[in-house]
């Protein structure tokens, strides 16, 4: 072996995704028009590792969130989902 990582060599799962977060145009229109404006905390769900982890979890998991935030009177935004969404979506950033 030649002291490469072969994980590296073959992709990790925390390596950015080899497209860049790209939101189309029509998608932040959307979001734009439905969503509440300016709220403290957006809440977006993604599948971008595992769409059965979301799918298994998130029916309990957001709404503990949303309720523990508005408890603290925390402004929470509409929650949307991202499909194969990755950390930098939301900021635009290459992730």
């Amino acid at each position: 072996m030649d002291g490469a990582d072969p994980v590296r060599q073959q992709g990790h799962l925390s390596d950015p995704p080899r497209s860049g977060p790209q939101a189309q145009p029509e998608a932040v229109e959307t979001i734009k028009a439905k969503c509440k404006k300016n709220p403290t905390v957006h809440i977006y769900v993604a599948d971008g590792l595992s769409s059965a982890a979301v799918a298994a979890n998130i029916g309990d998991l957001l709404p503990a969130i949303m309720q523990g935030l508005e408890s603290y009177k925390i402004d929470v935004g509409t929650p949307f989902f991202v499909k194969y969404g990755r950390v930098g979506v939301m900021d635009g950033s290459p992730s």
